[in-house]
């Protein structure tokens, strides 16, 4: 089974893929190019899919709860009417109209993204494409420990490398190999990588566990780890 793990990235999307052996990461300029890549057959993309009319997803409740301390990495998603949004201030009086909040500036830098995979997914192909969160994999990976510094600081982008490793011997090299302004998009993109190969063996766990939630679209709401 050929399967990815995918990340957004300047300009378009960056995808760790293997079917053997061999991992190789790839760029694509949108998500219906990943879509369409011969023989990819599953798909964990950091991105949220499924989105509430108002109110909160209960996986994105969940996974701050299990991050603790690093709670702070998973963004609210935003509510569905806000996707017609064109600025940062339409969002927020979008939002605030209808739940009496803004929108986080931090949510609205994704919106593109959120939007773009939106407009390609139905219920039938979250079969194939599934949601996942690098910082709840890494928590996962990490024996259900959250990471103690942030990805962006050398002790922390060591550590999350240092994992990877353990379960893809040969991946640091790689992600040396690559431009250094894709190596926090490479790590995210292969921690997705490590949550779909536990989709496929059936190991992974479904935030929010034992409760189905859907949108209005009948999408599942839910973060895979």
């Amino acid at each position: 089974m050929t399967i990815a793990g995918v990340d957004g990235t300047k300009g378009g999307w960056l995808a760790a893929i293997r079917s053997g052996p061999e991992i190789v990461l790839s760029f694509h300029r949108s998500f219906e190019e990943v879509l369409q890549r011969p023989g990819l057959e599953l798909i964990l993309v950091d991105v949220p899919i499924g989105l509430p009319d108002r109110g909160s997803r209960g996986a994105d409740l969940v996974a701050r709860q299990l991050l603790q301390a690093r709670r702070s990495s998973v963004f609210p998603a935003p509510i569905r009417p806000m996707l017609a949004a064109s600025s940062w201030e339409e969002a927020c009086e979008i939002r605030c109209a209808i739940e009496g909040k803004r929108c986080s500036k931090q949510t609205f830098a994704i919106m593109d993204k959120i939007a773009e995979v939106d407009g390609l997914l139905t219920p039938s192909e979250q079969d194939r494409v599934a949601e996942a969160h690098p910082e709840v994999s890494f928590t996962r990976a990490n024996g259900m420990t959250p990471m103690q510094e942030r990805k962006t600081s050398s002790g922390g982008r060591g550590q999350r490398i240092g994992l990877l490793e353990a379960s893809f011997p040969g991946v640091r090299a790689l992600i040396a190999s690559q431009p250094r302004g894709v190596w926090l998009d490479c790590t995210d993109a292969l921690i997705c990588l490590w949550t779909a190969e536990r989709l496929r063996d059936g190991r992974a766990m479904r935030l929010p566990s034992g409760v189905e939630e859907r949108d209005s679209r009948g999408l599942r709401m839910e973060i895979i780890a």
